[in-house]
């Protein structure tokens, strides 16, 4: 009797584990995808993959100082739940890195008449920050007649405070007047991108949109050379990757400094 008890708690024992593999199995082919799909998205979506790009910039051919590179080649495993933005921190150099956000119009109706300001302290002060000298004025010069006049660096928002971005170091750059709105009309550089997605936000309520921001340094720099935004809207009428470069037509920033010099 006993011998024939145990041959059934055996047989039990390997029905079970029969039964069962496959569906282990496929829990880790499923996982083991989800890696790739993760590391694939992180390798192409590299500092260094964008940096010659971030390093073309000319006048004539970005006027409005951002360039549409193609699809947005979003990874929708990497953001957050609706609503929420993520900020990746700062790396050891107190850098900031890359932002992502699954936004909705909810984020977007919380920013109406609000304008928050970026703190004034020693641990909210962006990397290569020297600000700007009171009264300073400069001018920035496009094509044609649409040249700009006033403070050279901006706060420059990686999601915009119009899109629920907070006013955090962890949520900025060091950036130039035109890289963060491009020209005199101010529909450029950043804004490219935040003026499209909140307009499809308000009139798409019930729809999200991911939208992610990564600042592209080079070696060791403190500031960056250009920001690449990537958006994708949940019904796919917004799928794209755009750079934002951060330069000064006529002017030659020091990127390891956040000094720059008007060129003779």
């Amino acid at each position: 009797m006993n011998n024939i008890r145990l041959r059934k708690f055996i047989s039990s024992i390997f029905l079970i584990l029969l039964i069962s593999s496959p569906i282990s199995l496929s829990y880790q082919q499923a996982t083991l995808a989800d890696t790739k799909e993760v590391n694939v998205a992180n390798r192409y979506n590299s500092s260094d993959t964008y940096l010659p790009e971030a390093l073309s910039w000319t006048l004539e051919t970005s006027p409005n100082y951002y360039k549409v590179l193609g699809e947005s080649g979003i990874v929708e495993n990497l953001f957050p739940p609706k609503g929420q933005i993520v900020y990746g921190g700062l790396d050891s150099l107190g850098r900031t890195l890359t932002v992502r956000g699954t936004l909705t119009f909810n984020n977007v109706l919380g920013s109406y008449n609000i304008r928050k300001d970026f703190k004034r302290s020693k641990a909210e002060t962006l990397s290569g920050w020297l600000g700007n000298k009171n009264g300073e004025v400069y001018v920035i010069k496009g094509l044609g007649d649409d040249s700009y006049q006033g403070y050279f660096w901006n706060k420059s928002h990686l999601i915009a405070d119009s899109l629920g971005g907070d006013a955090l170091r962890v949520n900025a750059i060091t950036g130039t007047r035109t890289q963060n709105v491009g020209g005199r009309s101010g529909n450029g550089g950043m804004r490219y991108t935040e003026i499209k997605s909140q307009k499809w936000l308000e009139a798409h309520r019930d729809g999200y949109l991911y939208y992610e921001a990564m600042p592209i340094y080079q070696g060791n720099e403190l500031v960056p050379r250009a920001v690449v935004v990537s958006v994708l809207s949940s019904d796919n009428t917004i799928n794209e990757k755009v750079i934002v470069y951060n330069v000064a037509n006529g002017y030659t920033i020091d990127y390891n400094q956040g000094t720059f010099s008007a060129n003779q």
